[in-house]
């Protein structure tokens, strides 16, 4: 009988432990299909869109597969693991945590439906999307067909992964063939060295002084390529994107849809071209068209690089998921997420559904690297060699996040644009100069770069035998309520426009050419140049070519089902003409300090705060990073040369402001509205500084009568 007993006992057992086993499989199946429905699968439908997000990253196919195996079965196993500890507190406390669960997901995947149909207010939303996911989790526990319901569902996650794996543009990546032919050029060593250098985000306006040529004042190492190369004035972009325009500057053909920006999609290029004739450095940004197996890249190891991808899509997934008004206050993935001032323009839901798929949004990896260091690892590689080589870099620079002073140190972390939403400026002006100064002073900067470039080639002998090409993949615009980068007709001129300098082996004279060329001419211009035939056909014409006849449209690609703009040529040159007149109103040439002087009365910059005898005000303010102005160190890479703060009260007007570093007002700027709070940002130049504590005032200026009043505002 006892015997009986036990064994009744353990069968008893058996059967409740595999009863507990049923509840715990289902319970994952349903976390596991609630998983994929609230997070998985947006991302997949995101980078389904965007497959440069992994491109740029230098993503391996099974980096691709490893995300997406990893994406919809890992997480659910850890919630299901959670609720498998708290069953150990007994089967009401796992049940807790698993409703919990499901309460939560089911409330993620209503406030995605919902933001679709309306995005204000964000408050609403969320209590919207709480009320659906507590209805969604009674539902789930009191109704058995709802349970049914995702357990028949229970396929579905691996679906998706499949989807976004197989018959997505990411199957390139994850499943395409590697593999790229070279082409058979001969190797001689009589073939000059060739130096590329792709910068970006710039306009060639940018550049000049008052006479329209380079100014040498303020940039005087492109005024030095400018005085040894060749010029192409009127040069243009075919994209308004680094992840098109790159490719079209490497093939020498126009952007075609669906193609990534890596060499499988882009087999005939530079790289391939020359490979087996010449020894390569290559330095790409947001591109991968030279193949692993000319250029060996060390990424890291897999876990790195998934951490890397995990930190930067989860700011993405947050973007995607939140409503604008919380989405904006996230770390921005790059600096167009943001939305200081409020005074930019929407342009619809579609237009912003179109901007989360922008690949740009996507970047903020690479746009996160340093790129100063990026370039000096580039001109470190640079040595003297007998054979022919190729050193070619894209960097990120002057694109924004504008960060760098002259001297090259930082000023600033932050990734944002103030007053730029979805890559549409504000209508106030003041944002708009403010941008415009820290995309002139970032240039600067680059110059600086430009001349380190120069000092190597220089001194490994290889300056005046190379073939320098210099060139950016696109320009960037600074008009008030206009697309920033994006090109539109009504900034054409800005973004299209680029700096193109090409210098020939021995050449020691500057010409200027004022035909009108494009950057798929490049590739078929300098295989003129060091005497090699394309194996292929190309859209572009080699401009050294006598039989060159310009082109006088103007054909800029853009992205997202947008069309190509063209334009004459002869149409975008006044109005670049415009661009350079407001620049040289705001900043004048030739003198750097003079970047600084913008702002509401800048005749008080350089005045010390005691001739300006201020009057104490009944306002106060804060300022950010107060412990980084206690403790500067001018040696170090770092220097808050960028002052920004609140002032207090509920004041709707703009208050003209003035900053004092050091007894001596260094900026001067304007106030400006951001999540309720009176807000300001102003840049002082780098010599304001001092080793140690630095002492920062900051006024309230107004007119009274001829004179200005200045008032100090507490702390």
């Amino acid at each position: 009988m006892r015997a009986e007993a036990d064994t009744a006992g353990s069968l008893s057992a058996l059967r409740a432990a595999r009863g507990d086993l049923h509840e715990l499989f289902f319970a994952g199946l349903h976390l596991f299909v609630l998983w994929a429905l609230a997070v998985a699968q947006p991302l997949f439908d995101v980078l389904s869109d965007s497959p440069e997000f992994f491109v740029v990253r230098g993503s391996t196919r099974w980096d691709v597969i490893a995300f997406a195996l990893g994406l919809i079965l890992l997480p659910p196993a850890l919630l299901l693991a959670i609720e498998a500890l708290a069953g150990l507190a007994g089967a009401r406390a796992r049940d807790v945590v698993h409703l919990a669960f499901v309460a939560t997901l089911a409330g993620v995947i209503a406030l995605q439906a919902v933001k679709r149909i309306v995005e204000e207010p964000a408050a609403l939303l969320i209590v919207v999307a709480a009320v659906v996911g507590i209805a969604a989790m009674l539902a789930y526990r009191r109704l058995s067909v709802m349970r049914t319901f995702l357990s028949v569902l229970g396929p579905v996650p691996l679906l998706f992964a499949g989807l976004f794996l197989l018959a997505s543009p990411v199957s390139k990546i994850a499943f395409g063939n590697a593999e790229v032919a070279t082409a058979a050029v001969p190797k001689s060593a009589d073939r000059p060295p060739i130096v590329f250098v792709v910068f970006d985000e710039l306009p060639i306006s940018s550049l000049m002084h008052e006479r329209g040529g380079i100014d040498a004042d303020r940039y005087p190492n492109f005024a030095r390529l400018a005085g040894d190369s060749t010029w192409f004035q009127n040069a243009t972009t075919v994209h308004e994107h680094s992840t098109e325009a790159v490719p079209s500057i490497l093939t020498g053909n126009y952007p075609e849809d669906g193609r990534l920006p890596f060499a499988a999609d882009h087999p005939k290029n530079l790289f391939t071209l020359l490979a087996g004739a010449y020894d390569f450095e290559v330095f790409e940004s947001a591109t991968r068209l030279c193949p692993t197996s000319l250029c060996p890249r060390n990424e890291g190891s897999l876990l790195s690089r998934m951490r890397w991808l995990n930190s930067d899509l989860s700011i993405v997934y947050l973007h995607v998921l939140l409503p604008e008004a919380l989405a904006k206050d996230l770390p921005p993935v790059t600096q167009t997420w943001m939305n200081f001032g409020g005074g930019g323009q929407t342009e619809g839901k579609e237009a912003r559904e179109r901007f989360e798929r922008d690949i740009d949004v996507l970047v903020g990896h690479e746009l996160s690297k340093d790129q100063k260091l990026h370039f000096e690892a580039f001109v470190s590689s640079i040595e003297p060699s007998r054979k022919p080589e190729l050193d070619f870099v894209h960097v990120m620079l002057p694109h924004s996040p504008w960060w760098h002073l002259l001297s090259g140190k930082r000023y600033s972390d932050y990734a944002g644009i103030r007053g730029v939403r979805d890559d549409r400026w504000s209508k106030d002006e003041w944002f708009v100069q403010q941008g415009f100064q820290r995309h002139l002073v970032e240039t600067a900067f680059v110059d600086r770069l430009l001349g380190e470039l120069f000092e190597r080639l220089d001194a490994t002998g290889r300056y005046d035998r190379s073939v320098i090409v210099l060139v950016a993949d696109h320009g960037v615009s600074f008009i008030p309520g206009e697309r920033r980068r994006g090109a539109t007709e009504e900034n054409l001129h800005d973004v299209a426009l680029v700096p193109l300098f090409v210098k020939a082996p021995g050449q020691k004279e500057g010409k200027v050419v004022e035909d009108h060329v494009q950057t798929i001419d490049i590739v078929p211009s300098l295989a003129d140049l060091i005497g090699v035939s394309l194996p292929w056909k190309v859209d572009g014409r080699s401009f050294f070519d006598p039989s060159f006849r310009p082109d006088p449209e103007v054909h800029v690609f853009r992205r997202a089902g947008e069309s190509v703009i063209e334009e004459p040529l002869a149409n975008l040159l006044p109005r670049r003409e415009q661009t350079h007149r407001q620049m040289l109103a705001l900043f004048d040439t030739g003198r750097t300090g003079d970047l600084y002087s913008i702002g509401p009365h800048p005749e008080l910059i350089g005045r010390t705060t005691d001739d300006l005898a201020p009057v104490a005000s009944d306002r106060n303010l804060g300022l950010d990073g107060e412990d980084r102005l206690d403790s500067v160190e001018l040696d170090s890479s770092f220097v808050p040369a960028e002052i920004t703060g609140w002032i207090d009260g509920d004041d709707s007007r703009n208050l003209d402001i003035a900053v004092a570093v050091n007894g001596r007002i260094a900026a001067v700027t304007r106030t400006f509205q951001n999540s309720g709070k009176l807000r300001f940002a102003a840049l002082a130049p780098e010599a304001a500084f001092r080793d140690g504590a630095n002492e920062v005032e900051v006024f309230v200026v107004s007119s009274q009568g001829t004179r200005l009043r200045l008032e100090r505002l507490g702390r």
